[in-house]
């Protein structure tokens, strides 16, 4: 479960309300989630794609955070993972996808 706490007021208000845990963005505004987890060094842990019905597509990507290494550091890392992967399935696929996105701030 994620906490979205930590979120600005302008991507939270971006949010579509999923279920009792989950927030989805369209895949248009990861790169501004993306700035505010930086920020915060948050650590994404993954996400999955939802289509323009918010059916899951299956597709998705994940993090394995290093416990042995810094929060920020994991914070970039994470956050650069999911940055190529929204890249590249935005480039394959179009934009009319939504995204549900797993973090931690605690670590």
């Amino acid at each position: 479960m994620s906490n979205y706490s930590w979120i600005s007021e302008k991507i939270k208000k971006k949010s579509i309300y999923f279920s009792q845990y989950e927030l989805a963005w369209k895949i248009s505004d990861a790169n501004e989630f993306i700035e505010d987890a930086l920020k915060n060094e948050v650590i994404v842990l993954g996400g999955d794609i939802l289509d323009s019905n918010m059916n899951y597509t299956c597709d998705n990507w994940y993090y394995e955070p290093d416990r042995s290494i810094e929060r920020k550091v994991n914070s970039n890392r994470s956050c650069n993972c999911m940055k190529e992967y929204i890249d590249n399935y935005v480039k394959l696929n179009g934009t009319d996808y939504y995204v549900i996105i797993v973090c931690v701030t605690i670590f």
